[in-house]
């Protein structure tokens, strides 16, 4: 059965460029959004997001040998001038598999950032988008570009044993302290508290908090720190920080 061709475009000369190929010469045009059912199974030319290439029986773009031309004005000779021609590409979207878990890095209303910690033993880390090694390997699924809400997702192996734990700062207070509170699903923000229900060390969490610049949890963790006289052991290798927290860790000689 011969496959039905599609051009999607707004711009007539890019139009009358593709319809002047003798195999796209009684293509259909669409000048407006087009969706998985107008190019499932079909043959494409123009621009297209990349899950909806991955719908199409096969697709291509308008590319140029030259410099390309650019704004409204150019019409079909300038196009040819430019070296006008089709290539073909193939897009496949690649799932997630069973043991991969899916995280991106999105953010929440109000501005509220999206952290993922992992944990192994009593060690913390946090994933910044790429593998850990002895801790997680990952791959990034799908890049969203959105001006200020971009935001890239992965698909996170974790090695055996480490735990993962997600969410965002917190929505009264857009604190880290908060949005980790909230994600464990407690109500106690402190020092203490936090490090007891992740079965991490305080020094850990002070100094992953500090190293992401999560000023409002530094303060009330320093504040914190001031109040108890038994304070938590030196940052464990890997996390160590050189700002206020390390400082006050440092006077109860801890380090």
């Amino acid at each position: 059965m011969e496959v039905r061709k599609l051009i999607v475009s707004r711009h007539p000369a890019a139009v009358e460029f593709v319809h002047s190929l003798p195999e796209w010469a009684d293509a259909e045009v669409s000048t407006g959004n087009v969706d998985t059912v107008t190019v499932q199974d079909r043959e494409v030319c123009g621009p297209l997001p990349l899950a909806l290439i991955a719908q199409c029986a096969r697709y291509w773009a308008i590319e140029f040998t030259g410099t390309p031309p650019r704004g409204q004005e150019y019409d079909l000779a300038i196009m040819l001038e430019a070296g006008a021609g089709l290539v073909e590409y193939r897009v496949s979207s690649v799932p997630i598999v069973k043991d991969e878990i899916s995280w991106s890095n999105r953010q929440a209303n109000r501005d509220r950032e999206a952290f993922c910690l992992l944990i192994r033993g009593g060690d913390l880390y946090e994933f910044v988008g790429k593998a850990i090694p002895g801790v997680c390997q990952a791959r990034v699924t799908e890049n969203h570009r959105q001006g200020k809400w971009s935001f890239t997702t992965y698909a996170i192996r974790l090695a055996p044993g480490v735990r993962m734990v997600a969410g965002h700062t917190g929505w009264q207070t857009g604190s880290f302290a908060e949005g980790l509170a909230a994600a464990i699903g407690t109500s106690e923000w402190t020092l203490q508290a936090l490090a007891a229900a992740l079965h991490v060390s305080p020094a850990a969490l002070c100094a992953l908090a500090e190293h992401n610049g999560s000023t409002k949890t530094v303060q009330a963790w320093l504040a914190e720190l001031d109040d108890v006289t038994s304070r938590p052991a030196a940052p464990p290798p890997g996390l160590q920080a050189d700002g206020s927290m390390a400082a006050a860790l440092r006077q109860a000689g801890l380090d």
